[in-house]
This record gives C-alpha cells, sequence and structure tokens, in this order.
C-alpha cells in the first residue's frame, strides 16, 4: 500500500468555487501545492511592484488649518517637488516591471499551468508547459480576468485580500488607464 492509498482524503478538494464564464459553468479547485511552488518566480518582482503602485498616498501633501478669529483657512502644502519626481519615476518603473512580467512567455505558461491546475474537470490529461501557454494565449483579456477571479476564489486562504473583489486587476486597470490617458495628452513629437 503506497502513501496515496493511506492518504487518500488529501485528493478530495475542501473548497470548489463554481463561476459562470461566458455561458459555461467552471468549476475552479484549490490548488496544489505542486501549482504554488510554481508561483516562485513570479513573487519577488510581483511583490515589489505592488509595493509601490499601490502605497499609500495620502501622506503626499500636508494639510494645515489656522483659525484666526472667526476665519478658518485651510493650506494645502505639496510634497518636495523631487520627491514627487522620484515616486513618480519610482510608480513608472513599477508599472513597466509589472507589465513586463504580465505580458512574458513564462508568466503566462505559469498563469496556463495554475489554471489547469484548478480547472480540474476540464484540463487536458498529461499537459505540458505548451499547451498552458497556447490556453492563455487563447483567450481575451475579459475572459483571463474572469478565471484569474475563479482562481482566486477558490484558493481565497491563499490569495488573502486579492479575492475580495480582486482589488489588483481593477488597480492594473486603472493604472493602465491612466497610461493610456497620460499618453493621450502628451504632445505628440512632429
Amino acid at each position: 500500500m503506497g502513501w496515496k492509498d493511506s492518504f487518500a482524503f488529501l485528493s478530495e478538494p475542501s473548497d470548489v468555487y463554481e463561476k459562470e464564464i461566458k455561458g459555461q459553468t467552471l468549476r475552479f479547485y484549490p490548488l496544489s501545492m505542486g501549482a504554488l511552488f510554481s508561483l516562485r518566480s513570479l513573487t519577488g518582482t510581483l511583490a515589489k511592484a505592488l509595493s509601490v503602485l499601490f502605497r499609500d498616498s495620502s501622506k503626499d501633501v500636508a494639510q494645515e488649518q489656522i483659525q484666526d478669529g472667526e476665519r478658518s483657512e485651510i493650506r494645502i502644502q505639496a510634497i518636495d517637488p523631487k520627491l514627487s519626481e522620484q515616486l513618480a519615476k519610482g510608480r513608472e518603473e513599477a508599472l513597466g516591471k509589472l507589465m513586463d512580467l504580465l505580458t512574458n512567455q513564462d508568466t503566462a505558461m505559469v498563469i496556463g499551468r495554475l489554471l489547469f491546475d484548478s480547472l480540474r474537470d476540464l484540463r487536458p490529461e498529461n499537459y505540458t508547459n505548451k499547451d498552458a501557454l497556447e490556453f492563455v494565449r487563447s483567450m481575451d483579456l475579459d475572459t483571463l480576468k474572469e478565471m484569474l477571479m475563479g482562481l482566486a476564489k477558490a484558493n481565497g486562504g491563499i490569495f488573502g485580500p486579492l479575492v475580495s473583489g480582486l482589488p489588483l486587476m481593477d488597480g492594473l486597470n486603472n493604472l493602465v488607464t491612466e497610461e493610456v490617458k497620460e499618453d493621450e495628452e502628451a504632445p505628440k513629437a512632429e
């Protein structure tokens, strides 16, 4: 009798999350430990970029309320322009690294493997890295976002704060939209 027979309960998923995507109900299972280990290649760069992009910027300005008899005045003082420039440059670099990471072929392959691992009812038997990469490349961005939301919901204990409405995805959408607006507003070189 092998270890798999002794620990048969491990093959039963604890939580399954069902999500309808493009008219089909998909069942997302919790990830296996093997699949989780494949995330190691992404976590360092991802964590650094996210910490810069989603830092609390509420302290970038100082507010001072001045009371002069019956008159009250609030003065807002911006941070030092050099610091502001440095923060903007750091944000731009972090966004670039994050976009490089998210559009990287290795990242797409890891995402495909994670989705295959979670979509146990549908995944091909003995799939390869090439299969995982083709799977991700075949999706439009909205479908990929929905798939990642299902994956995150099925693995709420692992992905923690990302699960609640996927603020990461919303944040990325906002950042990309801001970048597009800034590019559109920038004067065109002649």
